[in-house]
């Protein structure tokens, strides 16, 4: 479920991409079902584990993929300063 935090922080605020969309999906609607099943019926821990994690999977992926995304716009926004304000200094910090 941190996985799952973590994916609807890094998505916030911003469009509503497969990726978020996902995220939301899996807070509001897949745990919260699959632990209500979970609780409802006989069932083996193990599937419990391995439907979490293939939702924790998914999760992380969103959570690498939105913080790549936000690493490529940090760097996008210092070359356009660094060009604009100091377009001599060839400086990469």
């Amino acid at each position: 479920m941190q996985a799952t935090r973590e994916a609807l922080r890094v998505t916030a605020g911003g469009t509503l991409t497969r990726d978020a969309f996902d995220a939301r999906q899996a807070a509001r609607e897949d745990l919260p079902e699959l632990l209500m099943a979970w609780q409802s019926g006989p069932r083996r821990p193990e599937d419990l584990t391995r439907e979490l994690e293939v939702i924790e999977t998914r999760m992380r992926q969103v959570a690498r993929a939105q913080a790549a995304g936000q690493d490529r716009e940090t760097q996008a926004r210092a070359r356009y300063l660094r060009d604009k304000y100091a377009p001599g200094d060839s400086s990469d910090d």
